[in-house]
């Protein structure tokens, strides 16, 4: 075992003397033979658990840091992060020179969990070299940027495809005089040909084949190029804005206790708390309620309940369970009937109120949208790497004093908004449930129960000055989010931690040491889970230097906050405001086109746009009107995997060119669409006619949306047919999903 046998220590006898004797010397060349080069292809395995007796201290080193964050997430129980570190020892501890070179996982690179480990490899070598080879299924699905075949670097004539996960050959250098790393020499490795290309550069010089890559310290050190705005680190992160969030909704029952429809969620639920109706009967009829878990005694649960009475009527609640897909949730307060209920989550989700979900870092290789809107209770894989959920508002269950502006509001003046601000917004009428800018301050009295606005006090004293409201700020933040440029530019910083907002005028800390974020990582979690409120606001934040100008939603060409805090005159705060009421506007538009229960004239409700209404038209292949079979779901596009689990399959899809009448509908909207088009099928003889491929291939949040509909409603799972208002779902969901594309041109800066 080259982990073991590096230090003396008693060993046990082996049942045979050439082993044992092999052994001994083994571990006389460990412990006593000046050791210059180690190399090797060490074994992956991210199941490996936790290290045990001499290998412990190998994995335990990298979990303790000096100046870069702490890591996060399990990534060091790998296998090949033992032999990183017994190689470093022996290296850079025991001879004090030589060379390490690796050929690993390169999830390392980059990855939360090996923060510490990049920290120590600066400090302990002299030169750190990557060749990133990468060949990543789950990353970049195996294609390089130009789109040609990436296989793994390991692939051969009988396996052309190789190993599954993407990989680097990391060579760190220790001289004997030694001088730590300040940069990182990276290339990258891509296609067929990166095996010849290793051989061709083998004895280059150095600075003719790597890069110098600056690991940044904010965001753990990245030994890649990582993509991210110059100003990043001037803006404000998605909880400096908004300092309360909240996990998501996890049942753990999903079968039983989510529903689409309302009246098979009450009668099962009634079934449950009917005492008539044996335990046994109940396992019968609805097996995943009744299968014990170790944090759930079914039968325990169940008498509990039973004891109470029946179910709880208001417990009957709309649920935003996946993208586009709202449900029927039963949310039950008492026991854990609900794995997750988030009981301090339930209070704040009111009638009015809207809420955003992100991740806190993108899942590796992800480019797509990780931010929702919804106004309903949330599940906590709407996001498949798991949601947090920002309110607007929050409801206090106790009364606090008159004085209490934050709680009571108080009415600002709103400023002139400038004429290039649009009056109304051009698909979202004023009756269709969304709040035109608010004439309102940043705080609100409703009547009733109050509500004050989800902002740290940096949030708020930047409104004040803006005169503009919390709901303006929330739906800039989603426009933001939303938008391919601040995606691009800032990918790599995404991957890393949470977003940061571009705000025009925004002021920067006083003490740039001391940030939001590590003043709220020194604070306990809250009960839930969730992000630290903190009290009072984020202290010690004025604003004295002038922020980075802001180049995405409504900020180009807008001055930053002059010393001082206040905009240096009346005109420079009027232009910020009127740029962030820009972006609240489109922000406003992209929340009522995310929100299936919202309609929106043009796209789903009134006259529809020409290039809407050619889009995913319900269809037969003999032209007729559906009616009858044509409704069931039954072209094999989801399946119950292990564990009750939805698992999505391979549907049937007819890709096409676009027919001659959907071609002059669509015109100008093509280049956003795709240059090819889909129709999908229900079953032989229904089809949804002319899904465009960029609206087919859409995701948010890990999800393929449609796909993932369509896997969830096979009627197999479903158990019956779709209903007709079903099938418009998916019409007007890929009607929403063209809307989103056609609109996420916005005029902005990629500076």
């Amino acid at each position: 075992n080259a982990l073991t046998g590096w230090e003396p220590h008693t060993t046990k006898p082996l049942p045979f003397p050439e082993l044992e004797e092999e052994r001994d010397r083994a571990e006389r060349v460990k412990q006593e033979t000046p050791i210059l080069v180690i190399l090797g292809n060490p074994p992956y395995n991210g199941f490996a658990g936790m290290a045990v007796d001499e290998e412990r201290e190998l994995s335990e080193s990298y979990r303790r840091t000096k100046r870069v964050r702490r890591p996060e997430g399990q990534g060091l129980n790998d296998l090949y992060v033992r032999f990183f570190r017994m190689a470093e020892r022996r290296i850079a501890e025991k001879t004090g020179r030589g060379v390490v070179c690796f050929i690993s996982n390169y999830s390392w690179l980059d990855g939360l969990s090996f923060t510490g480990m990049r920290e120590r490899y600066l400090e302990a070598f002299d030169a750190v070299r990557i060749d990133c080879l990468n060949g990543d299924k789950y990353k970049t699905g195996k294609v390089a940027p130009d789109g040609t075949p990436d296989p793994s670097i390991f692939s051969t004539e009988g396996d052309p495809v190789g190993i599954q996960v993407g990989t680097a050959i990391a060579t760190l250098v220790r001289k004997a005089e030694h001088a730590s790393a300040e940069a990182v020499g990276f290339r990258h490795l891509w296609g067929q040909a990166k095996r010849e290309e290793l051989l061709e550069t083998a004895e280059a010089a150095p600075d003719a084949v790597y890069a110098d890559v600056s690991p940044l310290l904010p965001l753990g050190l990245p030994f890649v190029e990582t993509a991210v705005s110059k100003g990043w680190f001037d803006w404000p992160s998605l909880p400096d804005l908004f300092p309360v969030s909240f996990p998501g909704v996890q049942t753990g029952r999903d079968a039983f206790l989510v529903d689409t429809d309302l009246d098979r969620l009450k009668a099962r639920v009634a079934d449950y708390f009917d005492p008539t109706i044996h335990h046994e009967e109940i396992a019968r009829r609805y097996p995943s309620v009744m299968k014990d878990t170790a944090r759930f005694d079914a039968r325990a649960v169940r008498d509990a309940l039973l004891s109470r009475g029946g179910p709880n009527e208001d417990g009957f609640v709309r649920h935003a369970y996946r993208p586009f897909d709202n449900r029927w949730l039963y949310w039950e307060a008492d026991t854990k009937l609900l794995d997750e209920k988030r009981a301090d989550y339930r209070p704040h989700v009111f009638e009015g109120n809207p809420w955003l979900c992100n991740a806190q870092h993108v899942r590796k290789g992800a480019d797509e949208p990780q931010a929702y809107f919804t106004r309903h209770i949330g599940a906590r894989h709407l996001i498949e790497r798991g949601a947090n959920w920002f309110p607007a508002w929050l409801r206090d269950s106790h009364s606090r004093s008159d004085g209490d502006t934050l709680e009571r509001g108080r009415p600002l003046p709103r400023r002139a908004v400038s004429e290039s601000t649009p009056a109304t917004m051009e698909w979202v009428s004023l009756d269709s449930g969304q709040r035109p800018p608010t004439a309102h301050g940043i705080g609100s009295d409703t009547g009733g129960p109050r509500n004050r606005p989800n902002l740290s006090a940096a949030a708020r004293r930047y409104l004040e000055r803006l005169g503009l409201s919390v709901e303006d700020l929330f739906h800039h933040v989603l426009a933001t989010l939303h938008d391919p440029a601040y995606r691009e530019v800032n990918a790599g910083a995404l991957r890393m931690e949470w977003p940061r907002i571009p705000l025009p005028g925004w002021p920067a800390p006083r003490n740039a040491g001391v940030s939001p974020a590590s003043v709220r990582s020194a604070l306990p979690p809250t009960p839930a889970g969730g992000t630290p409120a903190l009290p009072g606001g984020i202290p010690a934040y004025e604003c004295l230097e002038p922020a980075e100008e802001c180049a995405f939603p409504g900020n180009a060409g807008v001055p930053p906050a002059s010393e001082g805090g206040p905009a240096s005159s009346d005109r420079e705060t009027t232009e910020a405001a009127d740029a962030l009421a820009r972006s609240a506007a489109r922000g406003r538009e992209l929340a009522a086109l995310l929100d299936p229960d919202t309609p929106v004239p043009g796209v789903t409700t009134g006259a529809l746009r020409p290039e809407i209404a050619a889009i995913a038209v319900p269809a037969t292949t003999d032209g007729r009107n559906m009616t009858g079979d044509d409704f069931a779901l039954t072209a094999g596009w989801g399946h119950v995997g292990a564990g009750g689990a939805i698992m999505p399959g391979q549907g049937r899809i007819l890709e096409r060119a676009f027919a001659p009448d959907e071609h002059t509908a669509l015109n100008a909207a093509l280049p956003a669409l795709g240059e090819t088009t889909f129709d999908i099928y229900l079953n032989d003889r229904a089809f949804w006619r002319n899904v465009p491929a960029a609206v087919w291939s859409y995701k948010l949040g890990g999800y393929q949306v449609l796909k993932k509909w369509l896997s969830y409603r096979e009627r197999g799972i479903l158990d019956r047919p779709l209903r007709p208002e079903e099938v418009r779902r998916f019409t007007d969901a890929a009607r929403r999903i063209a809307a989103i594309l056609l609109k996420s041109g916005f005029p902005l800066s990629r500076e």
